[in-house]
């Protein structure tokens, strides 16, 4: 679970706005060797040796560390480890976009544009302001058009809102949390029951539920639930 006191530093900033960078252009390859992140962030070759900074990412559950192959082009005595973002850790950094560009406004000045404009520009799409009347471009659709897609997604938000009601660990240690999230869980099965309504108002119910949950139980088999739930409800509006 991300300590909710914990915030990055700079170095972890820039890494965290590099691998969702990644992930957006290339979702098929959201990796980078651990080498090359290192690279990025210090924008020099420092070799790869692990640095702290990565280990308390990884141990709060923001980016996920496997170990590969060696590749053509890997160098003698590097480590051939590549490193992701998670679900939690993709929806860590968008929803906390305004911290990206805080940090990037210091003396230096250092950050790369585009680590500090993708979390915002990712924030602003997938959390509409629900309030707003659609802007121009949404779209009053049908969310069973493709039908095995729609099932799928109804399928998967039913089995975040069973693994929720099921684990009894949660159900102890953060009653409210599991209660609002299995609320937000219904709401998006309500929307989705209607089989048809304004696709930003699905984008933003679904992206403050699930997006909770993968954030709050990032060391659960439930946070992969959520992914797989998120995943789902663009796929029936088309975003995938």
């Amino acid at each position: 679970m991300i300590d909710d006191d914990f915030l990055p530093d700079r170095l972890q900033f820039r890494a965290l706005g590099h691998l969702l960078v990644k992930a957006q252009n290339t979702p098929w390859a959201p990796t980078l060797r651990e080498s090359a992140l290192y690279e990025m962030v210090y924008e020099r070759f420092v070799g790869s040796a692990r640095r702290p900074w990565l280990n308390e990412l990884s141990e709060h559950g923001l980016v996920k560390i496997t170990s590969d192959q060696f590749r053509v082009g890997d160098q003698v005595g590097e480590s051939s480890n590549n490193v992701c973002l998670t679900a939690a850790g993709t929806y860590y950094a968008v929803s906390r976009a305004r911290l990206f560009g805080d940090s990037a406004r210091t003396p230096t000045d250092d950050f790369p544009d585009m680590i500090v404009d993708a979390p915002w520009a990712i924030h602003s799409y997938y959390s509409p302001n629900e309030d707003a009347r659609a802007p121009t471009g949404d779209s009053f659709i049908r969310f069973d058009h493709n039908q095995a897609a729609y099932l799928s997604a109804i399928d998967s938000i039913d089995a975040v809102a069973y693994a929720l009601t099921s684990d009894n660990e949660i159900g102890a240690s953060d009653p409210e949390g599991r209660d609002h999230a299995l609320e937000e869980l219904r709401a998006i099965r309500h929307l989705l029951e209607k089989r048809e309504g304004w696709a930003t108002k699905l984008i933003s119910v679904g992206w403050g539920a699930l997006g909770y949950v993968m954030s709050r139980f990032a060391d659960k088999p439930i946070a992969l639930l959520a992914d797989k739930a998120w995943h789902a409800l663009q796929s029936i509006l088309g975003l995938r």
